[in-house]
C-alpha cells in the first residue's frame, strides 16, 4: 500500500483477513482500503472487528473517518478521545472534523511531540492555524517538495479541505489535482468530504473524481478476487 500498490495490497489483505480473521493489522488494512474504496459498510464492519481485536490498533483513526462520513460526528469524536496515543495527531483529526462542519477549532493544541519529521511538523503546525484562524498558510501553497508518494497524496487532502474551509477554492482544486497525481484512490473523500461539496460541479473536479473512481473500482475488484482465492 505504501509503495503505491492498492490493488495488490487489497489482494493481500482480502486473503489475510480470509485465513486469519483474528489479526487486528489484516482487518484494519482491510478496512481502510475498503473505505477509500467507497464500501463504507463492509470498511466499518472490518474496521470494528479490528479495533474489538485491539483496541490500540490504528483502525481507530479509520473508524473515526468513517463515523464523520457518515454525518455522526459524535461517535467520531468519541474514537478519536478513547485514544491514549499521539495526543498530537488526535488534535489535528479534531480540528480536521470541525472543518468538515464548517467550525473553528477554539481548543488549544497539544506541544508537537519530539522527533516528529520536519516536514510533519510544518504542516501540522500551519494546519493547525488554519483550522482556528480560516487564513491559509502559504508555507503550504505546494508540497511538491514532499517525495513519498501517499504522504503527499495524504497532506494534499487535508490542505485542500483547509483552503475550502479559508475560502480559497482555486487553490483547493489544485490541491485536489497533486492528490490525484500523488496516487489518490479515496473515492469516498471525492464524495462525502464536506468542504469539498461545492468543487462537486467543477468539470475539472469531475475529471478527477472520474480517475479516483476508477482506481478505486480496480482495489474493490482485487479484494473480490483475494476473497475467492482464499476461499478455494
Amino acid at each position: 500500500l505504501y509503495t503505491g500498490r492498492p490493488v495488490e495490497a487489497g489482494f493481500a489483505a482480502s486473503r489475510a483477513v480470509a485465513r486469519s480473521p483474528g489479526l487486528a493489522s489484516a482487518q484494519a488494512l482491510l478496512g481502510s482500503l475498503l473505505l477509500e474504496a467507497g464500501s463504507l459498510d463492509d470498511a466499518l464492519a472490518h474496521l470494528e472487528a479490528a479495533y474489538a481485536i485491539d483496541p490500540l490498533t490504528e483502525a481507530q483513526w479509520d473508524l473515526a473517518r468513517a463515523h464523520a462520513y457518515a454525518g455522526d460526528y459524535a461517535s467520531a469524536t468519541v474514537r478519536i478521545r478513547e485514544s491514549p496515543n499521539a495526543p498530537y495527531y488526535s488534535a489535528t483529526l479534531l480540528a480536521r472534523f470541525q472543518m468538515w462542519q464548517g467550525q473553528t477549532f477554539d481548543d488549544e493544541p497539544p506541544a508537537v511531540p519530539d522527533g516528529l519529521p520536519p516536514v510533519l511538523e510544518r504542516f501540522s503546525t500551519a494546519f493547525m492555524r488554519i483550522a482556528r484562524t480560516r487564513q491559509f498558510d502559504d508555507t503550504m501553497r505546494s508540497i511538491d517538495h514532499v517525495e513519498a508518494p501517499r504522504l503527499r497524496c495524504a497532506l494534499a487532502q487535508m490542505l485542500a479541505e483547509a483552503a475550502m474551509f479559508a475560502n480559497e477554492p482555486a487553490l483547493a482544486l489544485d490541491l485536489v489535482g497533486t492528490s490525484v497525481a500523488s496516487g489518490l484512490q479515496d473515492t469516498l473523500w471525492m464524495r462525502r468530504c464536506p468542504p469539498l461539496r461545492p468543487l462537486h460541479g467543477v468539470p475539472r473536479f469531475a475529471e478527477l473524481a472520474s480517475v479516483v473512481e476508477e482506481r478505486a473500482e480496480a482495489v474493490l475488484a482485487s479484494i473480490r478476487v483475494g476473497l475467492e482465492d482464499a476461499a478455494r
